[in-house]
Formats: C-alpha cells, sequence, structure tokens
C-alpha cells in the first residue's frame, strides 16, 4: 500500500513540471547613466533553469519596453535575460523595483533595484589670469578649471562686476578622470583688454555644481602712481649755443593710461611734437625753445595726463637758473648735460685767458 502511494506522488509531480528545473540564482542592474531620451535602463539575469522555452519575466513598477532575449545554454541549465526601462524621474527618486522569472517549477524573485545617488565630490577651482604680454596686443584671456568634480553636471558663468558676460566664452571642455570617476572641466573667455583694465570690476568665473556656486575673482591692479616715472630731458648747450635753439623734451612712462601730454609756457599750451608707443605705456611731448628763453630762466611745465592720477593730471616743471636745472617731483641725473657745461666753461676760460694774453703781448711790443 505504501508503494502504491509513493508511486502516485511521484507521477503527479512529474505530471505538473513536466521535467523543468526552476531558476537557481536571479539579480538585476542598471545602466551607468540615463539616456537622452529620459529613460533609465535596468536588467535581469537569472540561471539555472530548464528547459529553455518554460521560463517568463515579470517586472514590478512602472517599466516600459520590455524586451526577453533567448535563452542560452550552460551546462545542463540555461541563462536568460530581460530588459525594461523606466523613467529618469521615476529612478531619480528612489523607486524601486524587482524582476521575477517562473516555469512550472517554480519562481525566483530579485532583490530590490533602485537609485542610490553617490555622494557628489565638490570641484578644486583654478582662475588664470592674462600676461602683460598679452594684454599690450589688446586682448585678455582668462582660464576656469574646475577639476576633481562629480557628478557630471555643471554650469559655468563668467562676470565682469555683476554683469554677466554671455557669448565671449569657448565651448566648455570636459574630461574624465577613469581611476578616480571624477571630472575636469575648463572654460575659456576672451574679451577686449580694455573692458577689463577700464572696468575696475573683476572678472569673476562661477560654477555651479550640485546645488552650490564656487567662484574666483580677479581684479586689474594698476600701478602706483609712484611707479609712472617722468623723465625732462633738456636741450643741449651745444645746439644752444651754435644753433641758438633746442628741444626740450618731456618723457612718461609706466602702465597703459596715459591721455596726454603737453608743454605749457605763461599758462598757454606751446607747439610740439607728441609720440605715443603702441602698446600705449610710453608718452613724450616735444618743444623748441631759443637760447634766450633757455638762458634767462623761463619755466616751462610738463602735463601729464593719466587714468591712474587722482586729479587726473600731473605737473612737472622745468627751468635753467645759472646754469642749475630744477626739478619739482622728479629726479633726473644726466651726465651728459653736466658735460656739456664743463665743455662750455672750458670753452669760455680759454677764450677769455687767450684774450688776456693777446693784450699782453701787444702791450709788451708797444713799449
Amino acid at each position: 500500500m505504501c508503494c502504491v502511494c509513493v508511486c502516485v506522488c511521484v507521477c503527479v509531480f512529474v505530471f505538473f513540471t513536466g521535467g523543468q528545473t526552476k531558476p537557481s540564482s536571479i539579480f538585476a542592474v542598471s545602466s551607468c547613466g540615463a539616456s537622452s531620451d529620459g529613460f533609465q535602463t535596468l536588467g535581469c539575469v537569472t540561471s539555472g533553469f530548464s528547459p529553455a522555452e518554460s521560463l517568463t519575466f515579470s517586472w514590478t513598477g512602472d517599466v516600459t519596453g520590455k524586451v526577453d532575449y533567448p535563452a542560452m545554454k550552460s551546462s545542463d541549465a540555461y541563462t536568460a535575460v530581460s530588459q525594461v526601462q523606466v523613467k529618469n524621474s521615476d529612478w531619480e527618486a528612489k523607486k524601486s523595483f524587482t524582476c521575477k522569472a517562473t516555469n512550472q517549477a517554480g519562481s525566483l524573485e530579485s532583490k530590490p533595484i533602485q537609485f542610490l545617488r553617490a555622494e557628489p565630490k565638490p570641484a578644486t577651482l583654478l582662475l588664470t589670469t592674462p600676461t602683460n604680454a598679452e594684454l599690450e596686443t589688446g586682448n585678455a584671456t582668462f582660464i576656469c578649471v574646475a577639476s576633481q568634480f562629480s557628478p557630471n553636471k555643471f554650469k559655468f558663468t563668467w562676470k565682469l562686476g555683476d554683469g554677466v558676460l554671455s557669448g565671449k566664452n569657448r565651448q566648455e571642455i570636459v574630461t574624465e578622470e577613469k581611476s578616480t570617476k571624477t571630472f575636469t572641466a575648463v572654460s575659456i573667455l576672451e574679451i577686449a583688454a580694455n573692458e577689463w583694465i577700464y572696468s575696475y570690476s573683476p572678472v569673476k568665473c562661477e560654477f555651479e555644481h550640485s546645488g552650490s556656486i564656487e567662484s574666483l575673482e580677479a581684479k586689474y591692479e594698476v600701478l602706483a602712481v609712484d611707479e609712472i616715472q617722468v623723465d625732462i630731458i633738456p636741450p643741449s648747450s651745444e645746439d644752444m649755443l651754435v644753433s641758438g635753439a633746442g628741444y626740450l623734451e618731456c618723457k612718461a612712462t609706466g602702465p597703459k593710461g596715459f591721455n596726454g601730454i603737453r608743454w605749457i609756457r605763461n599758462g598757454q599750451e606751446l607747439p610740439s611734437t607728441d609720440e605715443k608707443s603702441d602698446a600705449g605705456t610710453s608718452m613724450s611731448a616735444k618743444t623748441k625753445i631759443t637760447y634766450i628763453e633757455w638762458s634767462s630762466g623761463t619755466e616751462y611745465i610738463c602735463e601729464v595726463k593719466h587714468s591712474t592720477f587722482v586729479q587726473e593730471v600731473k605737473t612737472y616743471p622745468y627751468q635753467r637758473e645759472n646754469g642749475c636745472v630744477l626739478y619739482d617731483e622728479l629726479v633726473w641725473n644726466n651726465p651728459k648735460e653736466e658735460n656739456d657745461c664743463n665743455m662750455a666753461l672750458t670753452f669760455i676760460f680759454l677764450f677769455i685767458f687767450s684774450l688776456f694774453y693777446c693784450i699782453g703781448v701787444t702791450v709788451i711790443k708797444v713799449k
């Protein structure tokens, strides 16, 4: 009686399973990132079942685009894969999804799979400014580098003061460091040098990432006023004694910002020849004066205009008195002028000596 019962049970089991084996393992996976169409791809892998045609997949959650791939045989069992898509909004909202593999021998369900947001890594920011050599060409290039950040979602914004500089930066360059799974982004801004120099406002690079904004700024540093040098070059004694006239020159050098230079005598502007360097870092003015004006101690004033001056204009007087040149607010040393003076004095001394010698000789001969 017992044997009959056992035989009946075995027959019933074989009848309902049809010789099938249920899956022995199952797990769900997700793609590394969302696709551009706004969906995330999920996959389910199960193995250890047979026969190949006996298995069906089912998913929990709001999934679309389900695709079941043909089973592949490995030893005496099969492995199969199912793929679905879920909305990015559902995925990032941390909704969970599970897959289930079923045949007549039984079923197996995966552990829930859900979005696990990695902790964002803040960027290290670096801002480079244009060199003086580039500024002299009239251009200014700024480079903003954000490095070692993740995830790869960010925004650069360039500002001059409070105003946004739009349309003046190149396309960002982004690279990935595979070993650390971090990113580096570079933004390049190109503007006219004068926009930065004369705005008196800083250029700012803002980097927005993971809900926070980091920024660096650079302001053009104007050289101190005392670093602007003004040299007054008087006419040579040779020109004055031989030609009866010479040129008085005023030369100013320093940072960009020279707006004018001129000579003034008795409140009146004198005709002069003005020159300005291409880089805008120097300016000079030459005016012609006569021997009578020079020797009588007439005062000449060189007027220099520069954007860094508080009053915009500074004056530098020149006057020759008894062979000495006076300078206010100016230190000047001209060895050539000293040599010319010595030469002139020697010439005068020899002339007077020769005159008295000739007179003495004549008197002796007459006696």
